[in-house]
Order: structure tokens, then sequence, then C-alpha cells
């Protein structure tokens, strides 16, 4: 099943004293997106979401809200990627999808999903004001279980299908630390 939502960030500008209203969408690009806020503007309110992990991987978190913002600023926009296909060492979604590893070269895994993240200040990583995860990427032997959806205080963790061949199965990234792997 194809994502349908999880690369979309929703910007609505709010002016101070006036109901006016305007909305802004980003989609994927690969590549950082920036807006300047508009004059009269002092808030901004967003729906966004991380990208799914690939192959039939974890949809990404959603995070909305709103923060204040200053005219004149620059919002710079990460709209996440959706990450590769299962295959060998499969790169993983733009803006900090974890690349598949391999635990055979019979069972390649997906690659998982990028987050979205909107940033004020600067580019790095210390400059983000909200993130929304990406998901966890598939792999043959968890397809038919889930792979770990991103979001959350924590991601979602792989479900044990019952496979007795793993000592560990994935589990889903916090707000200080990204998941770990499954292992064989």
């Amino acid at each position: 099943m194809k994502k349908l939502f999880t690369t979309l960030v929703l910007f609505s500008f709010f002016a101070g004293t006036s109901s006016a209203q305007t909305t802004t969408v980003y989609s994927y690009t690969g590549t950082v997106q920036t807006l300047i806020v508009p004059g009269c503007t002092d808030s901004v309110t967003f729906d966004m979401y991380g990208a799914q992990g690939g192959g039939t991987g974890g949809l990404g978190g959603r995070v909305t809200g709103s923060f204040p913002v200053t005219p004149g600023a620059t919002l710079y926009i990460y709209v996440g990627g959706q990450g590769g296909p299962e295959a060998s060492l499969s790169p993983g979604g733009w803006n900090g999808g974890g690349t598949a590893g391999q635990m055979t070269t019979m069972y390649p895994g997906a690659g998982g999903g990028g987050a979205s993240d909107i940033r004020i200040g600067g580019q790095t990583l210390t400059d983000r004001v909200v993130v929304a995860g990406g998901g966890g990427g598939s792999h043959p032997i968890n397809s038919t279980t889930g792979s770990g959806a991103g979001g959350g205080l924590t991601g979602g963790n792989v479900v044990n299908n019952g496979n007795t061949c793993m000592n560990g199965w994935a589990t889903g990234g916090s707000q200080i630390a990204g998941g770990l792997n499954s292992t064989w």
C-alpha cells in the first residue's frame, strides 16, 4: 500500500489582529525548503508527517500544533523521504532514515523513512523546533506483522511474529536516541 500523506507539511499563518489565514503545503523534494514568515503574522499552525519506511514499512509519525513566529524570520522545512525497497543495504529515506541492515543475502531489509522537521535560526539538528519521526523499514520476516511506526515519545517496535531465528526485534527510537535493529 502506497503512503498517502506521509510526506506532507501543512502550514497555516495567522495574523495577530485579523482572522485572515493562508495555508501552504510542502511535499517531499529531497532538499530543504524555506519559508519567510509574512508580515503581520505572529503564529504558525502545522500538521506534518514523517515518511513511511521502505517496502511495507511502518508509517511516519504525525505532529500537529502551533508556535509563535516573527515576521521576516526564515523557517527551514525538511520533508522526509520514504526509505528504499527491500534490497541489500537499502538506503534510508532523505532526512535521517536509517540504512537497512542485511542479516543474510536471502533476507535483505528496507530502509527507514526520513523525519520531517521545521528548523528556525539555522539548519543544524539543534535548530529543530518540531519533528515528526519516520517509520521503520520492512523486512521479509516481519512484513506480515508490520514494521515499527514513527512518532510519539517512542516509536513503535517491530511485532514478533513467532520467528525463533531472531535474537532481538527492532525497537522504536526515542526523543534522544535512535531505535535498535533486529539481530539474527
